[in-house]
């Protein structure tokens, strides 16, 4: 849908017989479309895999290349759209909307895209700003004590191992811990 830029539409003068009336120039310009897609990345690997939750109501504001400014939110499949003119365009995700927060824990980390994005929206072309998939990394925890009888419990005067190194291994990387005075 063209989108007036400057002037009226349409453009009423009146001029006196034998004078001159100048007009104001009426522009135009095509909007465009500008999409994301966000997402839950359960497993952190930086891409949405089939199992992994898409983000639904989530704002996003919108600031075009007219200094406009649009908030519109992310559907039931995650993906936002906004129509815009051609240009820059910056988008950003609201992480304190409750919608976000609800669905996404704190603590989190973007695993996929960048925030704020910016692209150059093209006449007549559908621009896509891109995935943005975030990942909150869980906790474990554990218990190190000597069990002394072998029943597969600490009883009573079976001591904690403290200061032991333990490896968790995860899907993307490795951590070491060490167990603490209470094992």
């Amino acid at each position: 849908t063209p989108i007036q830029t400057q002037g009226t539409n349409p453009t009423l003068t009146a001029a006196a017989a034998g004078s001159t009336t100048a007009t104001v120039a009426d522009g135009f310009f095509q909007t465009t479309a500008v999409t994301g897609h966000l997402y839950v990345d359960g497993n952190g690997n930086g891409v949405q895999d089939g199992v992994e939750p898409n983000l639904t109501n989530v704002t996003v504001t919108v600031w075009d290349s007219t200094n406009g400014v649009q908030m519109v939110s992310s559907d039931a499949s995650g993906n936002w759209a906004a129509q815009v003119p051609p240009g820059s365009v910056t988008n950003a995700v609201d992480n304190t909307d409750a919608d976000f927060t609800a669905q996404v824990p704190a603590g989190y980390s973007q695993t996929e895209g960048s925030d704020p994005t910016v692209v150059t929206a093209l006449a007549g072309q559908s621009t896509s700003a891109g995935n943005d998939g975030y990942y909150t990394p869980a906790t474990v925890t554990g218990h190190l004590y000597y069990d002394a009888n072998g029943n597969g419990r600490q009883d009573a005067g079976e001591p904690n191992l403290t200061n032991v190194t333990v490896t968790v291994t995860s899907g993307t990387n490795n951590v070491q811990a060490t167990s603490g005075a209470n094992g």
